[in-house]
């Protein structure tokens, strides 16, 4: 699987970031959102696509 950076907000120790994770079959479009303490992640909320064929994608 590859990993593309769509959208990144960062405010604070908050961060938003918008992404597409795939291969030559399948993609999903993930929103994840996180909180960093002390240079860590101590919270991490992730919402993700169902699988998309990559035929249906490139449509």
């Amino acid at each position: 699987m590859r990993f593309a950076l769509a959208d990144l907000v960062v405010a604070g120790d908050r961060a938003v970031l918008r992404s597409r994770v795939f291969n030559d079959d399948v993609a999903f479009y993930v929103a994840s959102f996180l909180t960093v303490t002390g240079n860590m992640i101590t919270e991490l909320v992730e919402v993700w696509t169902d699988d998309i064929p990559m035929r249906e994608e490139n449509s």
